[in-house]
């Protein structure tokens, strides 16, 4: 019998975990860009700096959350990818999408490339698991 993957679940396996490292990646850019200039280290702690009156120390701890979410949805989704768990998958998909055009001009291109990959995984893996129940795509084993 063969347990080969398919070369649609290879690809989807590849998609997804590629959109890992890339919502991964995405987070050390917002952390490294606009989270850790900002911070200030004393005695009582880290904490951020409010000293500098520009728009960028504002915002710091907003990029400091979002960076958490994207980590979180991108464990989640590399987890999802390799254990198979299509719905989940599809969902985390979904969500990154609208998370990318809500936030479009802000952290919005920060995490297209981790959606749109991520899109891909679940149109692959959806593909290959449709092949596998569709009967015309599994002809019967000839014995020799």
């Amino acid at each position: 019998m063969n347990n080969r993957p398919s070369r649609l679940e290879q690809g989807g396996q590849i998609s997804g975990l590629s959109a890992m490292i890339a919502g991964i990646l995405g987070v050390l850019y917002m952390l490294f860009t606009f989270v850790i200039p900002y911070l200030s280290i004393s005695v009582t702690g880290i904490r951020f700096s409010h000293e500098d009156a520009s728009l960028g120390a504002a915002n710091a701890p907003v990029f400091a959350f979002w960076s958490g979410v994207l980590l979180v949805i991108s464990l989640l989704a590399g987890y999802a990818v390799l254990r198979g768990i299509l719905w989940a998958i599809w969902l985390l998909a979904i969500g990154l999408g609208v998370l990318t055009l809500l936030g479009l001009f802000s952290i919005g291109l920060i995490i297209a490339p981790a959606a749109v990959l991520l899109l891909l995984a679940a149109l692959l893996l959806t593909g290959d698991r449709r092949r596998k129940i569709d009967p015309r795509h599994n002809p019967p084993l000839r014995s020799s």
